[in-house]
């Protein structure tokens, strides 16, 4: 179970940052998703770092550090995805090598 709330934090840490670029940027697509109401995505980019903080603390609670750790990490795979579909982010090798390294890493690191 401690595997899954790891990944559950990792994938709500990824939102933080979506969100946080939502509610900052002068992009046609915040707008789009929130009105002129910025404070909005800024409050479930806050709202996503709680609940990253609740599965992570949940996870730590039955898992080895290192390995929730290294799970939790992967928040950098998805927000590579999520910043590529929601944000219009340029897809580039050099950055899809460093996202595979991440994810080889956890694995590494994970499995026994």
């Amino acid at each position: 179970m401690w595997i899954l709330y790891a990944i559950l934090a990792a994938l709500s840490a990824s939102l933080i940052p979506i969100f946080g670029k939502f509610g900052t940027s002068l992009k046609d697509v915040a707008p789009a998703m929130f009105g002129n109401h910025p404070w909005i995505s800024i409050a479930l980019s806050g709202l996503a770092g709680v609940v990253s903080w609740v599965f992570y603390l949940l996870a730590l609670k039955e898992g080895d550090a290192t390995a929730v750790a290294s799970i939790d990490r992967l928040s950098i795979v998805f927000v590579f995805l999520f910043a590529i579909i929601f944000l219009g982010d340029a897809f580039t090798w050099r950055a899809c090598i460093g996202v595979f390294l991440v994810a080889l890493g956890t694995i590494i690191v994970t499995v026994r």
